[in-house]
């Protein structure tokens, strides 16, 4: 079981979040969606824990998507969805990107964790995902 899992197995339990499970979303990101448009509304959450960003985004009229490494937080996030999404789990540094599927990528809290191989590596990845005009937003905890 992975350090996430364990993460998410006691958020499970009894409800006590860890720094990044805070409830809501970060102003930040709340702040960013209202100021573009988005044509296809297609996203891709690199490190989807719970989903919270993933549903916020449906109920925007997004075609929601996510990877995780964390086996638990896969299953949170496709019951929060409850839909037709493509929740995969994967290790976003050596997951393989689809070319040009995206407008929106996000990535909250997650991406810093690896080296910066890992994270230059998959940075590169994630513009080749983006549809042209497409967007990253990145933030760190």
């Amino acid at each position: 079981m992975t350090v996430w899992d364990n993460i998410y197995k006691k958020y499970q339990k009894d409800g006590k979040e860890y720094a990044t499970l805070q409830p809501g979303l970060i102003p930040e990101f709340l702040n960013f969606i209202q100021k573009y448009d988005f044509k296809m509304k297609r996203v891709l959450d690199i490190g989807c824990g719970n989903g919270k960003y993933l549903v916020f985004l449906k109920s925007l009229g997004f075609k929601t998507d996510g990877i995780d490494s964390s086996p638990i937080a896969v299953e949170m996030t496709k019951e929060a969805l409850n839909d037709d999404s493509n929740v995969l789990l994967a290790d976003m540094y050596e997951y393989d990107f689809p070319k040009e599927q995206y407008d929106l990528v996000i990535s909250i809290a997650a991406i810093h964790h690896g080296l910066k191989a890992q994270v230059r590596r998959t940075i590169k990845q994630i513009y080749t995902a983006l549809l042209s005009g497409g967007i990253f937003f990145c933030y760190f905890a």
